[in-house]
C-alpha cells in the first residue's frame, strides 16, 4: 500500500498569464501517474477543472499532485485507472500566503506489457494509497463520489448506445 504523497514532480511557476497552464499540469501529473503505475499508462479523460481563485499574470503558482486512488472495478469498459489530482496554488510571498486556485483531477488507464489498456483480473495488480490523514481520506472521498457519479452517466450513455 501506498499513502497518499505529493509526487515528486511538483514544482512552482510562474504565471505568464494564461490560467494554471495545462502544459505544466500535464508535465506534473504524467510524472506522479507514472511514479504509481510503473508502466505504461494513457491518459482517459480530464474530469474536472475547478477554479477557486484567479492566477494573475506574474503570481508564482505552486503545483501539488497526489494520486488519490487506484481502481480495477471504476471504468465502465473494465480498464485498470489511475486517479490523479493537480492543486496549483498562488503564493504571495510579500503577504505570506498560499491560496489553492485550481484544483484538476485526471484519470489515467493503466497499460500491459503490449501497451493495450490493462482489464481487471488480468493478473497486473495496482499500488493501493491509503491516506494518512483525515483531510487527505476525506479528498479520496469526495473525488470517488465524483468519479461513482460520472461512471453511472457512463453505464447509462453506453446503454443507450
Amino acid at each position: 500500500m501506498t499513502k497518499l504523497a505529493p509526487c515528486p514532480h511538483s514544482g512552482i511557476a510562474t504565471d505568464g498569464g494564461s490560467v494554471c497552464s495545462l502544459a505544466r499540469v500535464l508535465v506534473v501529473v504524467v510524472g506522479c501517474s507514472a511514479r504509481t503505475a510503473r508502466t505504461a499508462y494513457r491518459q482517459l479523460e480530464l474530469d474536472e477543472v475547478t477554479f477557486r481563485e484567479p492566477v494573475s499574470v506574474g503570481d508564482l503558482v505552486r503545483f501539488e499532485s497526489a494520486v488519490l486512488y487506484t481502481s480495477e472495478v471504476m471504468d465502465v469498459l473494465g480498464r485498470l485507472t489511475v486517479h490523479v489530482e493537480v492543486r496549483a496554488n498562488v503564493i504571495k510571498p510579500e503577504a505570506r500566503t498560499s491560496v489553492t486556485s485550481n484544483t484538476f483531477n485526471f484519470t489515467f488507464g493503466v497499460a500491459d506489457d503490449s501497451g493495450r489498456s490493462a482489464r481487471g483480473g488480468g493478473g497486473m495488480e495496482l499500488k493501493r494509497v491509503v491516506p494518512a490523514t483525515h483531510e487527505q481520506a476525506y479528498r479520496i472521498l469526495e473525488r470517488y463520489k465524483a468519479d461513482l457519479v460520472q461512471r453511472s452517466e457512463d453505464e447509462s450513455h453506453t446503454a443507450s448506445v
